[in-house]
């Protein structure tokens, strides 16, 4: 299997890619907007294998991964 990791979509971008085929996959970082699951997307839960979360801001905050499921909920209280 062969992975490519596009940066600096977001989430909606990733979306829009998804939808227009040009992405397999999209793990946003907030739930589907209604266009998007009207554009025929579905929300899924993540595998239970391992998986990393990357920023892109120059002083990210540490969360420990016990915390992680924390964010899907509510991600403004990151700190």
């Amino acid at each position: 299997m062969a992975v490519e990791v596009v940066e600096g979509l977001g989430s909606s971008g990733a979306n829009r890619a998804v939808i227009a085929g040009a992405l397999d996959v999209s793990i946003p970082g907030r739930p589907l907007k209604l266009a998007e699951k009207d554009a025929g997307l579905v929300a899924r839960p993540l595998p239970n294998t391992a998986f990393a979360l990357f920023t892109s801001r120059k002083e990210p905050v540490d969360i420990p991964s016990s915390r992680v499921w924390e964010l899907y909920e509510n991600p403004h209280n990151a700190e």
